[in-house]
Parts: structure tokens; C-alpha cells; sequence
């Protein structure tokens, strides 16, 4: 029988993550004109080189010459549109050519996602530009609320270990020895935006117009991207009788996690609420090995 019931609790928890501020660039015309604004936005939050570029990434809009196709080049992190030109040398790409060939570009889109500015059709011829970086990257994380979950948050650490026998006694265990093991989180979003549909999936993406009043979340085959250069801070915090704990000893603090690989399903259940169980795996720190933490950091 329990000796202390202030020690007895139920489970739920709120869950937020830092979310990395994504450089940008809006790049539009001399004379402003919405119909002709290319929105550029880094893949990655963060400005870290050289798996979160940030800031470094530039931009560049050329005229090279005559009858010259449409087309993007990558050196490192600068890229470059050749706009299309007619005979007389005259630009004919419009912002949408533009973004297309952003999109359709597997270097380019490694680094950036690229939209319209705001209010704007795409269909304005744009100008050359100069090579220009993005701005506005971070490595300071914002802390962002995923919203209400379901039932099944669960914060797991799985420890292996290897068998030590002797020839005398067969393959009888003598001792154990841990070679390793895991942090692993789950969890269930029960509110579906896009943000948590592009948090929880690895190969998903969110596209976004300047003032994201315009998105969508892109699902691709993102073969050898770097989980770990997506990782974010977590943070899991109790309530306690309706309200969120701010003592160290109820919330984990996770420095660096990231959605695992796997399957990721998305329910259509007629009849039940709609939830979307999430895998997340923890890094190791690379001094203290320290996936995560609860209670006083510095006791």
C-alpha cells in the first residue's frame, strides 16, 4: 500500500518543442509588384554550417545571354537561377517558372522551399538579382506548444546489454554488460495541423508564402538526409490539477531529438477521434553521452 498518496498521479503532460527561426528571402522587382515576389525559405531551421546553412544560403537571379532555357545551378550554398530570355535577350521567366524550377531542382530543394510573395499570381516576368543571402536563421529555438495529445505520451529508455559466460558453464549467463541502448519518445498529436504533421514525419516539408497565409506540407524521398541536422529541443512538462508544473522534477528536458524513421499513420476512423501516433529518438550528447534530463540541471 502506498505510504505517501501526494506521491500518486495521473499522467498528462504538455510537450513543447524549440523550433529552429528559418532564414528567408523575398525577392521581387524594382518597381514592386506582388505578381512577380519569389519567396525563398531554408529547409532547415537554424544557421548552424554545415547542416542547418541559414544564413549562408544565397540567392541569385541571372540574364546570361540569348535564347537561354530556364534552368538552376548549386555551388555549395549558392544558388542560381538562369531566367529564360527570348531572342532579343529580353527575361520572359515568370515567378512561378522560377519557383518550378526551385522545386524541380534536387540541390535546391535540399537547402530551400520557394513560394510566392504575398497576394501575388506568379505571373509577372521577375528581374535579375544579385547573389543575396537569406536572413533571419537562428540557433536559438523557440518554444512551441504541439497542442492537445492523446493518451499514449510515453518517455522511454530501453537499456541492452551482452551475456558474459564461461566455457564451464556453458552458455549459462555469469554477468551482464551494457553495450548500449536508447531514448525514445512517443507521441500521439490529436490536433493535425500542418506544423505537427511536418514535425512528427521526417521526409515532410512545409512550403510557405511570405506572411503564411499560403501553405502546404510536401511529403518526399528525402534519401541521405541527416536526421540528427533536423533534432530539436523537447521539453515534457506534467499538469498537476489542471495546470502545467514549472518544478524541474516534472518536466524532461531533451536537448536534441528528432522524429524517427518508420511508418507514420494517418487515421480516417468514422467513429473514433483522429490521432496521430508520432516516434521520436534523442541524441547523445558527444561529452557526456546524456540523452535527457528531469529535475535541477545544475544541483
Amino acid at each position: 500500500m502506498a505510504k505517501n498518496a501526494r506521491l500518486l498521479e495521473l499522467g498528462p503532460a504538455n510537450i513543447y518543442l524549440y523550433l529552429r527561426p528559418r532564414a528567408f528571402l523575398l525577392i521581387r522587382n524594382a518597381a514592386p509588384a506582388a505578381n512577380s515576389d519569389v519567396y525563398v525559405q531554408a529547409y532547415k531551421g537554424g544557421n548552424l554550417l554545415p547542416d542547418r546553412p541559414g544564413n549562408s544560403i544565397r540567392v541569385a537571379f541571372t540574364n546570361d545571354g540569348v535564347n537561354i532555357p530556364l534552368s538552376v545551378s548549386v555551388a555549395t550554398f549558392d544558388i542560381t537561377v538562369h531566367l529564360a530570355t527570348n531572342g532579343g535577350g529580353t527575361i520572359t521567366s515568370t515567378a512561378d517558372n522560377v519557383i518550378a524550377a526551385l522545386t524541380n531542382s534536387g540541390q535546391a530543394r535540399g537547402l530551400i522551399t520557394a513560394a510566392r510573395g504575398v497576394g501575388g499570381s506568379g505571373s509577372a516576368v521577375v528581374e535579375a538579382h544579385a547573389l543575396t543571402n537569406l536572413a533571419g536563421g537562428s540557433e536559438t529555438g523557440v518554444a512551441t506548444d504541439v497542442g492537445f495529445l492523446g493518451d499514449a505520451v510515453a518517455y522511454q529508455v530501453t537499456t541492452e546489454a551482452a551475456n558474459l559466460t564461461g566455457a564451464q558453464a556453458g552458455n549459462v549467463p555469469l554477468n551482464k554488460v551494457i553495450i548500449g541502448g536508447m531514448c525514445k519518445v512517443v507521441i500521439p498529436f490529436k490536433e493535425i495541423s500542418l506544423d505537427n504533421l511536418r514535425l512528427g514525419v521526417p521526409s515532410a516539408r512545409v512550403v510557405e508564402n511570405a506572411d503564411k497565409s499560403l501553405r502546404r506540407v510536401d511529403f518526399v524521398v528525402a534519401v541521405g538526409a541527416d536526421l540528427r541536422s533536423l533534432a530539436l529541443k523537447m521539453e515534457i512538462r506534467k499538469i498537476k490539477g489542471g495546470f502545467e508544473s514549472s518544478e524541474p522534477k516534472d518536466i524532461i528536458i531533451i536537448p536534441e531529438i528528432s522524429a524517427a524513421e518508420g511508418e507514420v499513420n494517418f487515421p480516417f476512423a468514422p467513429t473514433t477521434q483522429r490521432e496521430i501516433l508520432t516516434n521520436w529518438y534523442a541524441w547523445p550528447d558527444d561529452v557526456t553521452g546524456r540523452w535527457a534530463f528531469l529535475g535541477d540541471e545544475q544541483p
